[in-house]
């Protein structure tokens, strides 16, 4: 009953985030006058509202509590957790909070006398931000031990009992760590609205696994294709649509002042496709998510949810590629039918890179860290 109360929760909760990440619309000119966007400050504008710049700083204050609360259902939220969510991961989004307010203060000359000292403090900001998500996240997340702890009752009775908090979610707890790493990163590089929606995102994720748990659907291929649906629906959240005319090109200036291979082309990437990014690197996490520790097969698993998930796209693709060849005389074909194909085509190779190189290496990672501790290696 308990599960049953758990599932209904969660899937009401994540219907709800739905919502309210709906909020956030970029209008194309298609769908006017029934469409009002609501990314920018307005219709005919590229820069964020005053109003706005609240956005990530909510963020910064609630997601960590709202992940911190995941952990605790589990009794995980110890060690090299409290670290990093309570302390490491806020820091990181109340300083790119910080970058966008220094943003704002500097498009609109707020500020003239200090402009020079504002454009070098948002860079040292957003490079600092980086360092903290790629630098210190993923050094602390290679030579992290599982989130256990151990406690003794009745010490030195002979009824003497050993207790270890975390271990009905050990692999779950230490692999979904990386999904926050990533998420420090690609929340710096999207406006404060983008932001808001990618703060959403992460929370219906961990909403996401405890829907996957409750129904025992961790081998099934609902999980992976819906993290497809989400990172494609959180896409146009954040300000993109299938158009050249919507990629945010001075998101590869947010942490540099120039152009340098290839980390200029990796910014964009992630402003770009952050969402599809962050559902890649999850897949894992369904099957990890309050799993048996001793559940063997685990990494064949993962692979076969990471393959379902790469299907979702290329079948996506193939669509895409078929109806972009069937109306090639169309009027439309160079607004609509090539920029969908041509998003299509890029989204399967970054998910297919992301997905293989970081959640499948990622979670090899972890379940060797886990093995390791409980001598199953």
């Amino acid at each position: 009953m308990s599960d049953r109360t758990l599932g209904v929760y969660h899937s009401i909760l994540f219907t709800v985030l739905l919502r309210v990440a709906s909020f956030s619309r970029l209008c194309r000119e298609e769908q006017m006058p029934y469409c009002k966007s609501t990314y920018y400050a307005s219709a005919l504008s590229t820069t964020s509202a005053p109003w706005q710049l609240l956005i990530p700083v909510v963020v910064a204050l609630l997601v960590p509590t709202f992940i911190k609360s995941y952990y605790e259902g589990t009794k995980s939220y110890q060690n090299m957790a409290v670290m990093w969510i309570g302390i490491v991961l806020r820091f990181g989004l109340m300083l790119s909070a910080a970058y966008w307010a220094l943003d704002a203060a500097d498009d609109a000359d707020w500020y003239p006398y200090l402009s020079t000292i504002i454009k070098t403090n948002k860079q040292a900001l957003a490079q600092g931000v980086l360092i903290l998500a790629f630098g210190i996240g993923y050094a602390l997340y290679n030579w992290s031990k599982p989130l256990l702890n151990i406690e003794m009752n009745n010490q030195g009775q002979p009824n003497e009992q050993i207790i270890v908090h975390g271990y009905a979610n050990v692999h779950g707890s230490r692999y979904t760590l990386l999904i926050t790493i990533w998420y420090l990163a690609v929340a710096l590089l999207q406006k404060p609205m983008g932001a808001g929606s990618i703060g959403v995102l992460v929370w219906q994720l961990f909403s996401l696994f405890e829907i996957i748990d409750t129904n025992n659907l961790r081998q099934s291929s609902i999980g992976p294709i819906v993290l497809g649906l989400l990172g494609s629906f959180h896409y146009f959240k954040t300000g993109h649509q299938a158009t050249l005319s919507s990629i945010q090109w001075e998101s590869a200036f947010i942490p540099l002042k120039s152009i340098h291979y290839p980390w200029t082309p990796l910014f964009v990437l992630l402003n770009t496709f952050g969402a599809q990014i962050l559902c890649a690197v999850a897949v894992p996490a369904l099957v990890l998510w309050k799993v048996n520790p001793k559940q063997k097969r685990l990494l064949s698993m993962i692979a076969r949810a990471v393959a379902t998930h790469i299907l979702f796209y290329a079948v996506v693709n193939l669509a895409t590629t078929m109806w972009a060849g069937h109306l090639r005389r169309h009027l439309m074909l160079y607004r609509i039918f090539s920029p969908r194909w041509m998003l299509g085509a890029t989204v399967l190779v970054v998910v297919d890179v992301v997905a293989i190189f970081v959640g499948l290496w990622g979670a090899r990672m972890s379940i060797l860290s886990v093995a390791e501790v409980f001598g199953f290696a």
